[in-house]
């Protein structure tokens, strides 16, 4: 399953089955109630709804003037690629508000290594999406369902002219599951008294678990 096009939960989990394998998919804990988008499922918090917004041909020759400048000021070149859109009303991960906080490596390490629990400008519970780029694609998951503990898998699954192995990311996942549990576990059942609150956070290569204390 590798059309571009996911426009549905099923197709969703065909392309991460074929992607990632039957027992990466087997792995993912969706929450009870959740929504569907374009190669997203999201849930957001407290009932908000976003809203798919296609850039406008201002918008768009406004980011190529942009790009030109980058491009100028570096010495590199600006190659145009008409935009390409399934024309489907469903959101999409750009869509959802403060996803933007998922992709700087810097912003997510600076969050990962910091004292702060939440992060003001993305509202959603719980999320897991793609995202393609022109020559890559990323895996988004983000569970913030239990109060007291933050956690984020972001990775790179396929790269242009670089060989990614997908086994290696079902690994890191897994490893991301299972700390996830483990502290969701002795928060809620075993009522730890002496932990306030957790993060787990993968970002490519790096995985960062952080736990305060009381």
């Amino acid at each position: 399953m590798k059309n571009r096009y996911i426009l549905s939960e099923r197709d969703l989990m065909e392309y991460l089955a074929d992607t990632f394998g039957k027992e990466f998919v087997k792995l993912i804990d969706k929450p009870a109630e959740y929504s569907v988008g374009e190669r997203v499922l999201y849930r957001m918090k407290n009932g908000q709804e976003p809203v798919r917004k296609e850039p406008t041909k201002q918008d768009l020759r406004e980011l190529h003037a942009l790009a030109e400048g980058l491009a100028k000021k570096h010495g590199g070149t600006v190659i145009n690629h008409p935009y390409v859109t399934s024309g489907s009303s469903l959101v999409r991960l750009v869509d959802i508000p403060g996803w933007g906080s998922m992709m700087s490596p810097r912003d997510i390490i600076t969050y990962a290594t910091s004292d702060e629990l939440e992060i003001d400008d993305l509202k959603v519970d719980w999320l897991l999406g793609l995202a393609f780029f022109r020559a890559d694609k990323m895996l988004f998951n983000a569970d913030f369902t239990h109060p007291q503990v933050r956690a984020m898998f972001i990775v790179t699954y396929e790269e242009e002219h670089s060989f990614i192995d997908t086994r290696k990311i079902v690994h890191w996942y897994k490893k991301y599951r299972w700390w996830l549990q483990q502290i969701k576990d002795c928060l809620s059942n075993n009522g730890d008294e002496k932990m306030e609150c957790a993060k787990v956070i993968r970002n490519e290569h790096s995985l960062y678990v952080a736990i305060r204390q009381k």
